[in-house]
């Protein structure tokens, strides 16, 4: 039996494909019509055998030269070999026997689409669609053009046509969704869903939408509200009880969110993410025993998982037990030696638990690697400082304040360590300038040494600047 059959098939399929590789394997003659070659060319075509539909192909056009079907699938096994030239080339030929043809157009168009040249490509979408039987289709593949386009508002006029011709299409649903996210339009997605759901009220994919989009806009209780209806009307439907376990985190209701959480496990195989959320809450709540057993479920799922990792280190952090904390931190940044926030979380632990050194270079590879995030340089030089490293607090601050200009805090700190470090007028200036640029952060100037808030000199310094009331 060859290989291509799938005993499912047709068998009048079967017995066509069977006669089509007779002749070939037996250089026997017999007559195919066209139909039959289309059945034979499509079969092949859908499974991938390039070699075969180019037999069928290349015999098909010695009997039906000007055949537009078979130059439309020659255009098609063209391109499975990359010879998009060559391709567009055939249907141009085709295009002059019969340019109005629907499937002609649909065909070349997305050509162009492939070769990345969307105007082209909605030119003829565009033709097409007078005579076409599946307009709704064609409305989302010019949308699809807009998308790669850039252009999201042309996009979401498309997908609206597309839906009116056929509102049950889920994945047009889903990217008007895409397009109101993306081009800010929250309020009008939400509307647009509510007045979609007055004529279409058991539509769970309008419902979802509805879902994300109050989720986004912070109407977590609105966003539960629309989950519910989606479970309503699929209770299987898992995406939303993770949602709704989504909104119920947002609102703080962290028990509600683990339920949540814990049914979308009834309706998917087990999902690594799934369990990290479930941790998150639990660490939310303080338990941070149930915490770290979700997170071993996550690890479990997905060895890779770098969060979870970091999750666990601090988790056991929180319960003081400080071997632990800095195994599985180290695991993380072991993942993910070039992330910025796990290098500051590792080196904050190896701080704490006075590794000192190794804290501080993992500081300074982490603001190597993001040189505009302020926590990481005021961690870094508020490391030097309480190490007594004043000239290297100094210079870390700025160096800081030379990548974040506009920084408010920093500066203050810098007034703060150059006092400290006996470089009262450097000092002086600097603080002048903070408190020029922001008075009411002023109190930061006390975040490294605390004692500073009993110096007579410096509070005085804060007094004349202090802006006169209104």
């Amino acid at each position: 039996m060859n290989e291509d059959f799938d005993y499912g098939e047709d068998q009048e399929i079967r017995e066509l494909i069977q006669r089509f590789e007779g002749m070939l394997g037996y250089r026997n003659h017999y007559f195919f019509d066209s139909e039959d070659f289309e059945e034979i060319i499509d079969f092949y075509l859908e499974r991938d055998n390039k070699r075969k539909a180019g037999d069928a192909l290349e015999l098909a056009l010695a009997q039906y030269p000007l055949h537009i079907g078979f130059m439309i699938r020659k255009a098609h096994w063209l391109e499975m070999s990359d010879r998009q030239e060559e391709a567009m080339s055939i249907l141009d030929k085709a295009a002059g026997i019969d340019p109005h043809n629907t499937d002609l157009l649909l065909t070349k168009g997305a050509l162009f689409s492939r070769m990345r040249q969307p105007e082209k490509a909605i030119e003829l979408f565009r033709r097409a669609l007078p005579d076409s039987e599946n307009p709704e289709e064609i409305y989302a593949q010019i949308a699809f053009e807009y998308e790669n386009m850039g252009n999201y508002h042309k996009a979401l006029e498309y997908l609206r046509q597309s839906l009116d011709c056929e509102p049950s299409q889920e994945s047009v649903l889903y990217e008007i969704s895409f397009c109101y996210e993306v081009t800010h339009q929250i309020d009008k997605g939400i509307r647009f869903y509510e007045q979609f759901i007055d004529k279409n009220p058991y539509s769970r994919t309008a419902w979802f939408c509805l879902g994300v989009l109050c989720n986004t806009d912070g109407q977590f209780a609105k966003a539960i509200e629309a989950y519910d209806f989606v479970i309503a009307i699929d209770e299987s439907f898992s995406s939303a009880y993770f949602n709704k376990a989504n909104s119920f985190a947002n609102l703080g209701l962290y028990e509600k969110a683990i339920e949540a959480y814990r049914e979308t496990l009834q309706y998917e195989d087990p999902d690594a993410m799934t369990f990290f959320y479930i941790g998150e809450c639990y660490e939310e709540l303080d338990n941070y025993p149930s915490a770290i057993d979700n997170y071993l479920k996550a690890i479990d799922i997905d060895k890779n998982f770098s969060d979870a990792y970091m999750a666990m280190g601090n988790a056991y952090d929180a319960m003081e037990q400080s071997k632990e904390a800095l195994y599985y931190a180290s695991k993380a940044v072991e993942l993910e030696p070039a992330n910025p926030t796990f290098l500051f979380q590792y080196g904050d632990l190896l701080y704490e638990y006075e590794y000192k050194n190794e804290g501080i270079e993992a500081l300074k590879k982490a603001s190597s690697i993001d040189l505009y995030d302020e926590e990481i340089w005021e961690l870094l030089a508020w490391m030097y400082a309480n190490d007594k490293q004043l000239d290297l607090a100094v210079e870390t601050l700025r160096q800081a304040i030379g990548n974040l200009p506009d920084n408010k805090l920093l500066p203050f700190h810098l007034a703060a360590c150059l006092w400290m470090n006996g470089e009262v007028k450097e000092s002086y200036t600097a603080l002048q300038e903070a408190l020029s640029n922001d008075f009411s952060k002023h109190m930061y100037l006390f975040d490294f040494f605390p004692e500073l808030k009993n110096n007579a000199t410096l509070l005085s310094i804060i007094e004349t600047h202090r802006p006169s009331e209104t």
